[in-house]
């Protein structure tokens, strides 16, 4: 299960949708609609119902139950006024999602729920060392910290966390394993090494460095009428190392309390593992999985209507970090997807629902740029 909070972002959302059902695979989501969004994300969401077996809940902002009276936007709003409304907006939410999970895990008897709080520029994926690209969290972690000096850490012993990565990572080479897979084969080890029903997710920021040939995902089995060029996780696999704040995944089970939900980052502030002392940053060491998190192209960048903050000098700082890795582990995950629906279906799911997104934010765009002048 994923809970996700959307603000017009159609044009990002089917790549998303698709990436996650194949790695997670995603089968569960709720989702959060601003009030404030100019543009819908029904149809896309229509769409993957009728050709999958997702299952999808939209909120809008009036299904929220607030503790007492909900946030209001007031005029000339500072940034502090502005963030506490948005916290208190997004505890809410994952609050009423976390009850509504653990109703539906009772109601199935389903006892390996897990759930994940990231959002639609945001792609999980394993922790991997990559030997061959020095990628990863753990080219300088597994070298600086030993374990005998800093116990919990991922390192190279018998029955540890980077030893069963580097296997799957040797297993990945030939079929990629998804999340859920993972951790249901994995689940005596996992409760062994003292893992909690909260794993804290390092995030690794992608900018908009490109590769200058795209490989076939491995293989020649994509289409040329697909484009690749058009998907983020294939297009921009630099970046830039480690971000402020991961984010979290846990099981559901009546033992989490959504009253103690800290904020987006931080879903169990006193139990989460792999979450440092500060609680600023993940513990990239301790992580079996990670989040990546993509600005993508400028035209992606741009493509949102009714969002001031998106300008070229923006974008432009976004991408002005140095390049300190390359990831490619997710590269897989079209190949499958495609194998999985068809060309066609593929097709229909990430492409043209994108290019439907992207004129309809062209549109809106129009509408609202008509609405501020009459204001």
């Amino acid at each position: 299960s994923i809970v996700l909070t959307v603000k017009d972002d159609g044009h990002i959302l089917p790549e998303w949708l698709a990436y996650h059902y194949e790695v997670a695979p995603l089968r569960r989501l709720i989702m959060l609609v601003d009030k404030y969004s100019i543009t819908s994300p029904r149809h896309i969401i229509e769409t993957y119902e009728r050709m999958t077996d997702l299952n999808v809940t939209i909120w809008k902002e009036d299904d929220l139950k607030y503790r007492g009276p909900p946030p209001r936007k007031k005029h000339n709003e500072t940034p502090a006024q502005f963030y506490a409304r948005y916290l208190r907006k997004q505890i809410t939410f994952l609050g009423q999602c976390m009850t509504t999970l653990q109703r539906e895990a009772r109601e199935n008897n389903d006892t390996d729920l897990w759930a994940m709080f990231i959002d639609t520029d945001e792609y999980l994926s394993f922790n991997y060392f990559n030997r061959i690209t020095k990628d990863g969290i753990f080219d300088k972690s597994k070298e600086s910290f030993p374990c005998r000096t800093a116990p919990g850490r991922i390192c190279r012993k018998d029955g540890s966390p980077y030893q069963m990565l580097d296997e799957l990572k040797i297993k990945y080479e030939e079929q990629p394993e998804t999340v859920a897979s993972f951790l249901d084969r994995n689940r005596e080890q996992l409760q062994s090494l003292n893992y909690s029903n909260c794993m804290y997710l390092p995030r690794l920021q992608h900018g908009a460095i490109e590769l200058s040939h795209i490989p076939k995902a491995r293989n020649d089995s994509i289409p040329q009428e697909l484009r690749v060029e058009d998907f983020h996780t294939l297009r921009f696999p630099f970046h830039s190392g480690s971000m402020y704040w991961g984010k979290s995944i846990v099981k559901i089970t009546d033992e989490l309390n959504p009253a103690l939900i800290h904020n987006p980052h931080f879903i169990q502030k006193d139990n989460c593992f792999g979450s440092s002392t500060s609680f600023k940053f993940a513990e990239p060491s301790r992580s079996f999985f990670r989040v990546h998190h993509h600005t993508g192209s400028l035209e992606d960048f741009l493509s949102r209507p009714g969002d001031l903050s998106r300008t070229v000098d923006n974008f432009q700082k976004r991408n002005s970090s140095v390049v300190k890795g390359e990831s490619r582990d997710t590269f897989w995950w079209l190949v499958s997807f495609i194998n999985r629906f068809g060309i066609a279906n593929a097709m229909l799911l990430t492409q043209e629902l994108r290019e439907w997104a992207l004129d309809l934010n062209e549109r809106s765009k129009g509408n609202w740029n008509q609405s501020v002048e009459i204001a």
